[in-house]
């Protein structure tokens, strides 16, 4: 059975030759209302009922905009839309009701009484309607394969002017959504948005570059925290200890909630300190004497290291015998201390393990592991306050501290030059300690929340002057 338009007054049918398309009416009930309706497909004896479409009925291509009906809602080829129908008139509607209703009775003559005789005259006049009907029926223009074109091409022109229109919004909205996104990117806080003046003046690192470096070292070992990444959270670790920020004040940069910082700092300075504690070496004798300065090859040519105490502020501890062991009668606070190491040329090469402020120089250098470093020939320089002229001698090593006036009524010339040539050479390496002491949070008391990981803050910091340039050449 070839296949056929079903829209009343269209003529198409398919064909090899033909380029129009045959398409099934809908199986939604909704939809394919609406396509009945728009087809004008209702009963005839009752046109306000919508007649049921076969299996085999089809619609052609020409019925609709693009040439084939959309999924769309809310396109216009949803329903079929172009028809050629004429309107029908009252009087055809009425005579069309009266030969149906005629037929009827037509049809129900035989099962009538046999003295029923049909009425010729109204035979007559069904005839009569029917010849009116034929010729009162409304025409259907057949358009064929070649449609005219006009009211097509019109509908056409308008919908690709909307659909131009409709391009240039899309773009209009893409481009002002690209620009708020790239704006909102850069007001994050996040240490891509940061150059290298905000990276220095923030973590104490003189370029990004620096800081990548530390984040590829670290990166792996930095699980993620909601919204941040490895490299926001080592931002994060290295502002709180350059900068001594609150915790509130990091959480509202980051957008995170002040728990979550405390979080982040109890879980990744320990990691951070293992991962750069590398930095901090003990540099041979031949790497010494290479890189030794000038103000030192003068008289202390065999020095290996330059030690002193310093004493980081903490909270009270809440236990008694804790505040006993960590009061400083010399900083009059509870402190935490170090003994540390600098090279001749300004770095640090060794950090040991915190104490409490009670702990004198002589005791801290003896517990620390400090002597086991050192080698025959070796020159330690040191302040008045380390009497370990004997434990040094032990090791084959030798101390130079500047000279004491007790008992003297004044020094003599060696001496004077002794002294000023050891208070020189103290100048630069205060100067290497004060690269330690300057983080911000090595000058405010230590929270009790971090007291325990004061070892690993001390050793990122002093990590992280010894990739700054050296002090001395």
């Amino acid at each position: 059975m070839p296949t056929t338009c079903c829209v009343p007054g269209c003529t198409q049918r398919h064909s090899k030759s033909s380029n129009v398309r045959f398409f099934r009416i809908p199986k939604d009930e909704e939809r394919k209302n609406k396509w009945m309706i728009a087809m004008k497909r209702t009963q005839a004896d009752n046109p306000k009922r919508l007649r049921e479409p076969s299996y085999h009925n089809r619609i052609c291509s020409l019925h609709f905009i693009s040439g084939e009906p959309s999924t769309d809602v809310n396109h216009p080829d949803f329903v079929p839309t172009i028809f050629n129908f004429m309107p029908l008139t009252k009087p055809v509607k009425e005579k069309v009701k009266r030969v149906a209703q005629r037929q009827r009775r037509l049809a129900l003559a035989p099962y009538q009484r046999k003295d029923t005789v049909p009425n010729s005259h109204h035979e007559q006049a069904a005839a009569q309607d029917l010849l009116d009907l034929a010729h009162h029926t409304p025409s259907y223009k057949d358009s064929g394969t070649n449609p005219d074109p006009d009211p097509l091409q019109r509908q056409y022109d308008l919908l690709q002017r909307d659909y131009a229109g409709l391009q240039q919004e899309y773009q209009r909205v893409m481009d002002e959504n690209r620009h708020l996104k790239a704006e909102r990117e850069a007001s994050l806080f996040t240490y891509t948005n940061l150059n290298n003046p905000l990276i220095k003046t923030l973590t104490g690192l003189p370029t990004m570059d620096l800081f990548q470096w530390l984040m590829s070292l670290v990166c792996l070992y930095l699980k993620p925290v909601g919204k941040l990444c490895s490299g926001d959270i080592l931002l994060l670790v290295l502002m709180k200890l350059k900068l001594g920020c609150t915790n509130k004040d990091l959480a509202i940069r980051f957008k995170v909630a002040p728990i979550q910082v405390s979080a982040i700092l109890n879980s990744a300075i320990p990691i951070i300190a293992k991962k750069l504690e590398f930095l901090i070496q003990w540099p041979t004798k031949g790497e010494v004497l290479k890189n030794m300065p000038k103000v030192f090859r003068r008289r202390y040519r065999r020095a290996r290291v330059i030690i002193d105490c310093i004493e980081i502020f903490i909270q009270s501890p809440p236990n008694l015998s804790a505040q006993t062991k960590t009061w400083s009668n010399y900083k009059h606070h509870n402190t935490a201390k170090f003994l540390i190491g600098i090279t001749p040329y300004g770095t640090v090469s060794f950090v040991s393990s915190n104490w409490g402020g009670r702990v004198s120089n002589k005791e801290l250098t003896e517990q620390s592991s400090f002597y086991d470093r050192l080698e025959p020939g070796d020159l330690v320089l040191a302040d008045k306050g380390f009497l370990v002229a004997e434990e040094l001698a032990a090791y084959g090593a030798s101390l130079a501290i500047p000279p004491f006036a007790k008992g003297k009524q004044q020094f003599s010339q060696k001496e004077v030059e002794e002294a000023r040539s050891l208070l020189q050479l103290r100048i630069h390496v205060q100067q290497a300690i004060e690269r330690v002491t300057r983080f911000g949070i090595l000058k405010n008391a230590v929270p009790l929340t971090l007291s325990r990981h004061i070892d690993s803050i001390l050793i990122i910091c002093c990590a992280i002057t010894n990739v700054l340039p050296k002090l001395l050449e």
